[in-house]
């Protein structure tokens, strides 16, 4: 069983999930150790199994070897999706392009932008208020639009969340597949992270470290690979109504719920998809036992 860093947020509107990201990025001690040897804490952002990674902006990183790279140029470019809620300022400062996730409010389409605007506190703003939020799969032609432009000068290295959560990696492909035959030269991979959000967002500062050491494409494809179930997260939520409108729990389950002032613990499994873990009565007692399951 590989150990694994439980990240467990509560989150109310104005504070997004890109705020809680950010502050995570400053404040949070990662800490990492399997069940024989304990909890351990590695200064910097420096652990042994995320040898490159970069949590605290750890400049570089030892390898197993003992040794270090050096930031390089890449012959590829490192790209990801706004499903990570990676912060625009990082998305900036690594020169990352972020294929930006469609989303409706009310019928009409936004996409999300990871904080740049004011964008994620009108949509809070008009949740509050009863407007109607969903999600939607991105066409493959818009990914021929993000893609192309690159694939004609480097090669690419696609970091995407979850396809347990979602078609849009099937989509993904569909573009991959089109224009490496126009441009068989090239090379693109795509690397499923079976992640979302803020544990996503942890893989790739690991990945993107390793990206600017030097690593060749099939380095980092490999180090998300073996690295993307050790960051997970834990969560729980007041009001049932979302879920009930995703088909996560019936109309009645919903409504029992509410009554009872039922909190379901969420969890993004192992499985690549956010299930339920248990539910306790109560917000107090929800936090806590967030907390126990993340210290036991």
């Amino acid at each position: 069983k590989l150990p694994s860093v439980y990240f467990f947020f509560h989150v109310e509107p104005p504070v997004t999930m890109q705020i809680a990201t950010a502050l995570l990025y400053h404040i949070l001690k990662i800490r990492i150790g399997g069940a024989k040897e304990g909890w351990k804490s590695f200064p910097r952002g420096c652990q042994q199994g995320f040898e490159h990674a970069t949590m605290f902006d750890a400049e570089e990183c030892p390898t197993t070897e003992g040794k270090v790279r050096k930031t390089m140029a890449q012959s590829y470019v490192f790209m990801t999706d706004s499903d990570s809620d990676l912060p625009f300022s990082l998305a900036d400062q690594w020169q990352v392009p972020v294929v930006q996730m469609p989303y409706t409010l009310d019928g009409v389409e936004y996409l999300d932008d990871n904080g740049r605007t004011e964008q994620g506190k009108v949509l809070f703003e008009r949740l509050r208020a009863g407007a109607k939020a969903n999600t939607s799969l991105l066409p493959a032609e818009v990914y021929l639009d993000y893609f192309e432009p690159i694939l004609r000068e480097k090669d690419l290295l696609f970091i995407a969340f979850s396809s347990k959560m979602s078609n849009t990696i099937q989509n993904i492909f569909m573009a991959r597949e089109t224009l490496l035959k126009k441009y068989p030269e090239r090379k693109m991979t795509v690397v499923d992270t079976r992640s979302i959000s803020v544990p996503m967002t942890l893989i790739l500062q690991g990945a993107h470290k390793l990206y600017q050491s030097g690593a060749s494409m099939e380095e980092v494809e490999q180090w998300v690979l073996d690295n993307r179930m050790r960051a997970n997260t834990i969560f729980t939520v007041d009001d049932l109504m979302y879920l009930k409108r995703g088909g996560r729990i019936s109309t009645t389950q919903a409504a029992v719920g509410s009554l009872l002032d039922l909190k379901p613990i969420l969890v993004m499994g192992r499985s690549g998809r956010i299930e339920p873990e248990s539910k306790e009565q109560g917000r107090k007692k929800a936090m806590r036992t967030m907390v126990e399951k993340m210290v036991n």
